[in-house]
């Protein structure tokens, strides 16, 4: 909340609830490279930065995003993408020897 309005939030808990059904899918098709959509969503949806796990397809073909996007901070549970019209899109990339959260749940 209180990053808003620098920052917005692109899933929440409400997603589903809030959203029409074809925006769910437009919003998980732009995290799948294999999607048939994939390359669409992206350019409808125009995120600056995606959170990928890294127990997802799309976190080991971070390549097919393209050239317009970069890995700004991975760890072995996630990567941040950052689009080339991101602000931290020339920041070194940050990369921890290990995950810098452990849930306790």
């Amino acid at each position: 909340w209180r990053l808003y309005p620098r920052f917005l939030v692109s899933v929440d808990g409400r997603y589903e609830e809030v959203y029409p059904e074809r925006a769910v899918y437009r919003a998980a098709d732009a995290l799948t490279p294999d999607a048939e959509a994939f390359t669409l969503a992206l350019t409808e949806l125009k995120p600056d930065y995606i959170l990928l796990r890294a127990d997802r397809a799309g976190y080991h073909q971070r390549a097919r995003f393209g050239d317009s996007w970069r890995t700004v901070y991975d760890d072995t549970a996630f990567a941040i993408l950052a689009h080339k019209s991101a602000e931290t899109f020339n920041a070194p990339a940050f990369s921890p020897r290990g995950a810098i959260w452990k849930p306790s749940f």
